[in-house]
Formats: C-alpha cells, structure tokens, sequence
C-alpha cells in the first residue's frame, strides 16, 4: 500500500511539474510578444528627449542667478511679493531666508547670503520637453546628465550647479528649478 501511495504522488508532481513548465512556457511567449510589438510603438511625449524643436528664451538665467537684489531686479523688475523661508544649513541668518516672487508668482528666487540661488520658474506647460529645451533658460544646448521620464537635468553647466525641467507623463513642462550655488 505504501508502494502504490508512492507512486500515485510521483506520478502528481510529474503532471504538476509538466503544467508549471507549459504555463511558464505561455507566459515566456507572452512577455516575448508584448516586448516585440512595443519596440514598434512610436516613442510618447516624455520620451522624446532626441526631437530638436524651436525653443522662445523665458529667462536668461545667468542674468540672475548668483546676483543681489537689485540686479534681480533689472532684469525681472520689481518683486510682486516677498516672504521668509525657513532654510537649515545655507548661511542665511537663523535659517531664515528671503524668497522673492516676479510676475506675479511666475518666478520665485530664494536669496541665500544675499544672492539669488535657488530659482523656481512656474507657468511653463505651454513648453514640451525636447533636446534644446534649456535653450529657453539663456544657457547653450548641452546634453543633460540626468534623462528620465519626468526629469530632464543639468549638473555644473556654465557657473549654474544644478538645473531640472520637470515634466509631466505627457511631455508637458510643470516648472523648472535651478540651484545657482547651494545644492541641498
């Protein structure tokens, strides 16, 4: 009895096995099939990183990035706002810093140690991510170090220690950011 018990769980784990290996099978040629057919889909707006397209300058941002107040201002005239930001370890006096905001919220600027350094640029989604997107910020395309799906950026490029276009799944441009001279 014991024999025949045996053999009838031998005879279970080969069909179980031989199903296992038919499903695994299935599913290898499935995720084979999958992977054909989208290496033939056109690449989506986030990924087109390569598409050379005219870019409009909306700043030059070697104008204002690491320059006091008053030459801010030249530039981006008046400040529409200010208020103080809570900053540890930069330099500003009891963390506390001065953040500035020009054309009505559309840039806002952290002066840290009295310049500007840490540059925020909204009202960017009429901009699609492309290659010579940075070109809209005054600065010379340049291939960025950084390419994922929702970032695009820049390290140590012109004086500037760090600038990212950030954009949404459709390529649509949310804001940028530039760190002039403090990286946190």
């Amino acid at each position: 009895m014991m024999k025949k018990g045996k053999f009838i769980l031998s005879q279970n784990s080969k069909g179980v096995t031989l199903l296992i290996m038919k499903v695994n099978l299935i599913l290898v040629a499935l995720a084979m099939s999958l992977f054909i057919v989208n290496c033939n889909l056109p690449k989506n707006e986030a990924d087109k990183t390569e598409e050379i397209v005219s870019v409009e300058q909306i700043v030059d941002v070697k104008s204002i990035a690491g320059k006091p107040l008053s030459e801010v201002e030249e530039i981006l005239g008046s400040y529409t706002s200010k208020e103080e930001t809570k900053v540890s370890g930069v330099g500003c006096k009891d963390n506390i810093c001065d953040k500035y905001f020009y054309k009505d919220g559309e840039i806002e600027i952290v002066f840290i140690n009295g310049l500007a350094d840490w540059i925020t640029i909204y009202k960017v989604d009429h901009l699609t991510r492309n290659k010579n997107l940075i070109q809209a910020l005054g600065i010379e395309q340049k291939e960025p170090t950084i390419k994922a799906k929702g970032r695009l950026a820049w390290e140590n490029i012109e004086g500037i220690k760090s600038i990212s276009i950030f954009n949404d799944l459709d390529g649509k441009i949310q804001y940028i950011y530039i760190q002039s001279n403090t990286v946190l």
